[in-house]
């Protein structure tokens, strides 16, 4: 079987056209390249004594790609992970999010 790199094609909802595919997982090698960096930020910034505990929040693939980059220093200080999309929220609305892992 030949391995093809190219991107699929569909049919057009109406007509006989065809249309080229968007990829699925465009934003995934981005995705990694940014959890590297934060997870590096992160690290020095434990290292800097900026902070002692670590929650996470993120949307489930980004917070995959996180756990795929902690390192020992930073997984000793996680103590919770929380896998919510949460950006469309607006700031005062985010405490209820946070209720089990913070003491508010």
């Amino acid at each position: 079987m030949e391995h093809n790199d190219r991107q699929g094609r569909t049919f057009s909802s109406t007509g006989s056209s065809r249309h080229k595919m968007e990829p699925r997982n465009k934003a995934v090698p981005d995705q990694a390249k940014f959890a590297a960096q934060l997870v590096a930020d992160l690290t020095q910034c434990l290292e800097d004594g900026l902070f002692d505990d670590l929650i996470l929040c993120a949307a489930p693939s980004m917070l995959g790609s996180l756990r795929k980059q902690l390192s020992g220093p930073l997984k000793s200080v996680l103590r919770a992970e929380i896998a919510k999309d949460l950006k469309e929220i607006a700031a005062h609305k985010l405490a209820p999010h946070f209720e089990d892992v913070l003491a508010i």
